[in-house]
């Protein structure tokens, strides 16, 4: 039986493959989330974070997006106890696959751009823990694109679309 079971549940003991139309919690990070010791990753306080973020999509030179357009699931990445990156998972209802988009990182902050792989980990972590199989990341950014590169994402279209495979 033992044998049986862990075969069922797939390699690792992953979760059980995705299932279109079934509920999820919105954004299951786990509480001790850490991939280096100086980072944390928690979810976003829609109140609280988005006056801050839309300063520092402001700096940039960008627009932010409506507050009613970002999804509950949106990943912080904090540096010393301060929020240095944040982008948000949307997750679709129909098939396993979630998009990574919206990009900012505070201004100014060497943390932002080592925050990034945390924050790929934290999201990949939120997808492997509803059985989803595809992360797509958007961006209109090259450096960060070549960045996505570099932890494994795809570049599929020409200027936004970068798209990575989940290993089980």
């Amino acid at each position: 039986m033992k044998g049986r079971r862990k075969k069922e549940e797939g390699r690792s003991g992953a979760t059980a493959p995705f299932v279109a139309g079934a509920a999820a919690p919105a954004c299951p990070l786990p509480s001790s989330f850490f991939l280096l010791p100086s980072f944390r990753v928690r979810a976003w306080n829609r109140d609280a974070d988005y006056p801050l973020f839309c300063e520092w999509w402001a700096a940039h030179g960008s627009l932010a997006p409506a507050c009613a357009r970002l999804p509950d699931c949106g990943l912080v990445v904090e540096a010393g106890g301060a929020p240095a990156l944040a982008a948000w998972l949307y997750q679709d209802n129909s098939c396993g696959v979630g998009w990574l988009a919206w990009f900012v990182g505070k201004p100014r902050c060497r943390d932002a751009a080592r925050a990034l792989p945390v924050l790929l980990g934290a999201a990949d972590e939120v997808m492997r823990s509803q059985g989803r199989h595809t992360l797509l990341a958007l961006t209109g950014k090259r450096g960060l694109g070549r960045a996505l590169a570099r932890h494994g994402y795809s570049r599929e279209h020409t200027e936004t679309q970068y798209w990575r495979i989940l290993q089980w």
